[in-house]
């Protein structure tokens, strides 16, 4: 009888000691899925990161062609309306001297 109770403390002592292990295993398990977890969250961080700066340097190229090409068409245009204003401008005084002057000469 006495071995069979020191069987049932012995069994006893390896279920508790499977028990701890199996404690000890769930929780290593669960340090490594929670390191796993914050390496994988920095790593999408950083892909995040890296397709925002690829984005923004795409729009920052199309922004300063966009940006060149209005300002080619601003000088373009500017141009135009110098060479019309020094056109009209020349008709304007040659149109006033001879209202004013032109008319005195007879």
């Amino acid at each position: 009888m006495e071995s069979f109770i020191n069987k049932i403390i012995e069994i006893d002592k390896l279920a508790d000691e499977r028990l701890k292990q199996s404690a000890q295993k769930k929780k290593e398990l669960l340090a490594d899925a929670e390191k796993e977890c914050v390496e994988l969250a920095k790593k999408l961080m950083a892909d995040a990161d890296k397709r925002i700066e690829e984005v923004e340097e795409f729009n920052r190229a199309d922004c300063d062609l966009k940006i060149s090409e209005l300002e080619k068409h601003y000088e373009e245009e500017n141009m135009s309306i110098d060479e019309v204003f020094s056109d009209v401008h020349l008709l304007m005084i040659e149109d006033i001297y001879n209202q004013t002057v032109g008319d005195q000469v007879d």
